[in-house]
């Protein structure tokens, strides 16, 4: 688009912020977006605009010293699916097993930035990617969280094409729900299937718990006693004894359930027509080498395609902040899953709670050869909190003590080791000292898992005022998430 037709769009709609990078042509029709504070709206310009646009009349505006008639489409998933059936790269894709990088974005409007940082580095995105636990605390669906990867996409010009991760789905009806919305990537949690007790379970009693354990024969004649050199790694895996057995404990329930799930995809996508993630990250019980190597021959044994697995590697994968433990334990743990992977082939490996990670990265890097898939969540409405502290100290100061009011029960479900007593009051901090805050490990956590009492109904004016501001401040917010993004990609470079 030219200086001049721009000028054209802005000055027939003035109160409206025009996106010259989004515009999109077909069929003698142009496709803009403008925004209106927070509020999207889609700009169809043209003397053929389809009959399936269904926005209302706009101004006429003039181009190439012709006036043409406009349509404006507000904000809505209508709008946002005729821009996915008209252009099929703002549609989710598919990438199986080429690398991955996953852009959880709470708030729906963070796409852009997450353009900005990821442009170039080769990694495939999932702009939409969130999970139900994260949808039901911040009051959205899983098609509106693809809706919005729309937008943005669109917004930002970008053609390259991105995914939608349904993370963390634990149920069959809501691989049902993602279905239909038009999810790509599943990553099915079968955690509440994975029997953490057995480490408990001294080796004296493991034989007979395993004897008492339904169907073992097949299992048995597929694995007992199997032998798997791994180059690069010193002595074959050998699948018998205590550590097999617990394996089998631990293990099989959950196998059973991504079974499940695998072919109620199967059954409705087809196969090649979605990605598969078996997740077993979100368990107590750190995944053993042979472990890794039972799961994967199993589902495999199954007929279960899948393209991606996340594992409980060692250590702690906290929210929001760097990894907790032994560094060097975990290159060595590291280095034996990857080694695994890079034999069994047909997967990469999947780093949950991915999220500001920076001291593995280039052990995941190095080790991974490219076959992996990292997660980030909410590490980016961070960014967008990081906005608020830097531009609008009055409305951070809300946040901050919504996040204080709420923690307690919002960590119920995370696992964090957040101590408010290093948390620096709020009232003895100046309002230019507010961004120190996200530069803490304990305010940062403490302020990563409250985003859903800051955002729900009891605090909808706050969740409004946020919403503004960040639209006020758009550029800063984008630079946020690209620097704090970026730095995520350097690092796995």
């Amino acid at each position: 688009m030219n200086e001049t037709q721009l000028r054209n769009y802005k000055e027939a709609l003035p109160n409206m912020k025009i996106y010259s990078n989004s515009r999109l042509e077909k069929d003698a029709t142009s496709y803009l977006l403008g925004k209106e504070g927070p509020e999207r709206v889609l700009i169809a310009a043209g003397d053929a605009i389809p009959a399936g646009f269904k926005g209302g009349p706009g101004p006429e505006i003039r181009i190439d010293d012709k006036p043409v008639s406009t349509r404006l489409w507000r904000d809505s998933s209508a709008a946002a699916a005729f821009l996915r059936d008209q252009f099929t790269h703002l549609a989710p894709q598919v990438f199986g097993t080429a690398p991955g990088f996953g852009c959880g974005d709470r708030l729906g409007i963070a796409t852009p930035g997450h353009i900005m940082a990821i442009a170039g580095s080769g990694l495939k995105p999932m702009f939409a990617q969130q999970s139900m636990r994260e949808n039901s605390r911040t009051g959205r669906n899983m098609q509106s969280v693809i809706d919005d990867a729309t937008w943005g996409a669109f917004e930002a010009g970008y053609s390259e094409g991105f995914g939608a991760d349904a993370d963390h789905i634990k149920q069959p009806e809501d691989i049902r729900k993602a279905i239909d919305a038009g999810y790509t990537f599943f990553t099915v949690d079968p955690s509440d299937h994975v029997r953490d007790e057995v480490r408990e379970i001294g080796d004296d009693k493991l034989a007979q718990a395993y004897k008492e354990l339904g169907g073992i024969e097949q299992l048995e004649k597929r694995h007992l006693g199997k032998r798997v050199q791994v180059d690069g790694l010193q002595g074959p895996i050998v699948l018998e004894g205590a550590e097999y057995y617990r394996a089998v404990l631990t293990y099989s329930g959950a196998i059973d359930h991504l079974e499940k799930c695998y072919k109620l995809l199967l059954e409705s996508r087809g196969e090649g027509n979605f990605d598969f993630e078996a997740s077993v990250d979100e368990t107590a019980t750190p995944t053993t080498p042979l472990a890794h190597l039972f799961i994967v021959e199993e589902l495999r044994a199954r007929g279960v395609n899948f393209h991606s697995l996340a594992l409980r590697f060692v250590g702690e994968f906290q929210k929001g902040i760097d990894y907790i433990g032994d560094i060097a334990y975990f290159e060595d743990q590291f280095k034996r899953h990857a080694a695994i992977a890079r034999q069994l082939g047909g997967y990469k490996l999947g780093i949950h709670s991915g999220s500001d990670k920076f001291s593995i990265y280039p052990i995941i890097s190095r080790h991974s050869g490219g076959a992996l898939h990292v997660k980030t969540a909410g590490t980016s409405w961070l960014e967008a909190v990081h906005t608020v502290a830097r531009t609008a100290p009055a409305l951070y100061r809300k946040i901050h003590t919504i996040a204080l009011e709420n923690f307690e029960q919002d960590r119920a479900s995370y696992h964090v080791t957040t101590d408010l007593g290093k948390v620096p009051p709020l009232d003895e901090m100046a309002d230019d000292q507010l961004d120190r805050y996200l530069q803490q490990n304990d305010s940062r956590q403490l302020l990563h898992i409250t985003y859903g009492s800051i955002l729900n109904a009891e605090n909808s004016a706050v969740g409004k005022e946020l919403y503004d501001l960040l639209a006020k401040e758009e550029e800063l917010h984008y630079n946020l998430l690209f620097h704090h993004i970026g730095n995520h990609i350097k690092g796995l470079k």
